[in-house]
């Protein structure tokens, strides 16, 4: 059975708020004791003021906890802050590092949306004469992406059949439709291009404005 998703906010029922308190705070210390003698060997000094003991909890011990608040009272004040954050400090960062993944996100689903209306092109549908330039350069971005990994996947081929050239290849025919042979050569859709000609590359990521155009 899958685990009921807590929600991070004051539990108003106060037996459950306890409930609750019991169960993480031993978990707390569990961990606290794992990352001191178990795992990590560091020096780690808890204090725990709760409204359910009538003494605050100390772990390792008092003597010990005491030891460790002395070294850090004793620190510079640069020391001391150099590992530190706020709650505010620290919701920025959190902030900042979801904007990088929401636009990720976003960059992800524009090339999803303009490769999608390269195949509608190529398909034979017309590009709209109100396209915004933006959205022309994302197409253009798109397009030039698909002719680079052709273009890779010709230059693989033709490296993998040049190094077997010496070998005996079989003879096939081109097919027609019904399936028979024909001695006739195929035509090509179109003339082979060099990747030296194809058109310069374009900026690697999407422009911000463009990007923040189109929703997640």
């Amino acid at each position: 059975m899958a685990r009921k998703k807590m929600r991070f906010a004051l539990i108003e029922s106060i037996i459950e708020r306890k409930a609750s308190y019991k169960k993480r705070h031993k978990g707390f210390l569990k961990k606290a004791n794992e990352l001191s003698t178990t795992l990590c060997d560091v020096e780690i000094a808890i204090v725990i003021y709760s409204p359910y003991h009538n003494e605050p909890k100390v772990f390792p011990n008092h003597d010990a906890a005491i030891n460790t608040l002395t070294k850090f009272r004793e620190l510079t004040t640069l020391e001391q802050s150099k590992d530190m954050m706020t709650q505010e400090e620290f919701t920025k960062q959190r902030i900042k590092k979801m904007e990088k993944q929401l636009q990720k996100v976003r960059k992800k689903n524009r090339v999803k949306e303009f490769t999608s209306k390269m195949y509608e092109i190529l398909n034979g549908k017309d590009i709209l004469p109100d396209m915004h330039p933006y959205d022309l350069n994302d197409l253009s971005y798109v397009i030039n992406q698909n002719l680079k990994q052709v273009s890779e996947a010709i230059k693989v081929k033709a490296y993998k059949e040049g190094s077997t050239s010496n070998a005996s290849q079989p003879i096939v025919e081109a097919m027609i439709p019904d399936g028979t042979s024909s001695e006739r050569p195929r035509t090509p859709m179109l003339a082979p291009t060099s990747a030296s000609s194809i058109s310069g590359s374009f900026n690697g990521s999407f422009d911000d404005s463009s990007s923040n155009r189109s929703s997640c």
